[in-house]
């Protein structure tokens, strides 16, 4: 995986440190399956995905601006991309956002809670999953960009992004 649970913890929106890693691991999966592998194309996923098993080693200037961001220039203006670690982040909490307390039990699935905490409204939930995939998809957008400029050929053609957006309403009160 490109992101690890720390990362989850620390970047992008604060999160708490109290969440248990076994929650936030299949999350991560799932964004990096799911939305980078598929904007980025399996070959130029599964570099990063080595690279950064290897400890960054040996060291990739263009692989680390994927992973961390940076500026860079184009037609003389400059640019910011927002690393694909980031960008994890923001995707992996819109998932915890939107999964709440549930929790898959054998006897279904089972809203978690106590006297001391109070479960956030379905709208208020919706709205704040929907803002964290829209902000991930703008920062992908980046790049992506970033890619078919600055990458060799290889890269180019394999990253796109596909017109998706995050659709939910709330009916009701």
């Amino acid at each position: 995986m490109i992101a690890t649970v720390n990362d989850i913890k620390t970047k992008g929106r604060p999160v708490s440190r109290h969440l248990h890693d076994d929650v936030i691991l299949p999350l991560i999966r799932e964004s990096e399956m799911k939305e980078i592998r598929h904007a980025l194309g399996d070959a130029l996923y599964l570099d990063l995905d080595a690279y950064v098993d290897a400890n960054r080693n040996p060291v990739n200037e263009a692989y680390s601006n994927l992973l961390d961001g940076c500026t860079w220039k184009m037609n003389g203006e400059k640019r910011i991309v927002i690393g694909l670690i980031e960008i994890i982040c923001y995707l992996t909490q819109g998932r915890l956002v939107k999964a709440g307390d549930l929790h898959i039990t054998r006897a279904g699935n089972k809203l978690k809670g106590n006297e001391n905490s109070e479960t956030a409204d379905i709208k208020d939930r919706i709205a704040f999953y929907k803002d964290l995939f829209i902000t991930a998809q703008e920062y992908l957008k980046g790049v992506v960009e970033y890619i078919r400029i600055n990458l060799e050929n290889s890269c180019k053609n394999t990253a796109k992004i596909y017109p998706k957006s995050v659709t939910i309403q709330a009916i009701g009160d």
